[in-house]
Formats: structure tokens, C-alpha cells, sequence
């Protein structure tokens, strides 16, 4: 029987994760400071769009 298992440990929370993916180069930080998301535009009924053509 074969065993599946990680190639490495990896850290245990999110934050040393990131933080060794960052020491790695594969991460790196923004040029420029986060700004909040904000909508490009309303259309009513959008929610409802998505979920029938996800049953579809």
C-alpha cells in the first residue's frame, strides 16, 4: 500500500506560511499601500444570475 504525505513540513499557521513563501521570493509585498475594494457597478439580480447559470 502506498503512503501519500508532504514533501516538507510546512508552518503551522497562515502568517508563517506567508512569511517563508516571502523569505522564498515567491511572495513579495505591494509597490503601494492597500486600498479598499469598492464596486464597479450595480446590476440588481446578479446573485441570482450567478447561481442559475452555475446549476445550468
Amino acid at each position: 500500500m502506498a503512503e501519500i504525505r508532504a514533501i516538507k513540513d510546512f508552518p503551522a499557521t497562515i502568517e508563517a506560511r506567508l512569511d517563508d513563501l516571502e523569505r522564498q521570493g515567491i511572495v513579495v509585498c505591494a509597490g503601494e499601500p492597500r486600498k479598499p475594494m469598492e464596486a464597479v457597478g450595480r446590476r440588481p439580480g446578479a446573485l441570482k444570475r450567478f447561481l442559475a447559470e452555475r446549476d445550468e
